[in-house]
């Protein structure tokens, strides 16, 4: 089942669940956060152009001609 097929109610309970997950990991803190980039992918391409991620290969891998998917995971999975 996909967030999308959730029944309203559980959707609404989602964030409170994921939180309680996180404590029963031993998280002390937890946080839900929107997927827009913002203006942060420009930041992000000149970040990993200018080599700063070092031997980190993984952090400039899934670019394509749509954008570097670090900043949009939609591209990563819809």
């Amino acid at each position: 089942m996909t967030a999308s097929t959730l029944p309203a109610e559980k959707l609404l309970a989602l964030p409170e669940q994921v939180a309680q997950w996180a404590s029963d990991a031993g998280f002390q803190q937890c946080g839900i956060s929107s997927t827009d980039a913002g203006n942060h992918e420009a930041y992000l391409s000149r970040w990993l152009e200018a080599g700063y991620h070092g031997r980190m290969n993984y952090m400039a891998d899934h670019v394509d001609e749509r954008g570097h998917m670090r900043a949009h995971p939609e591209l990563l999975q819809p």
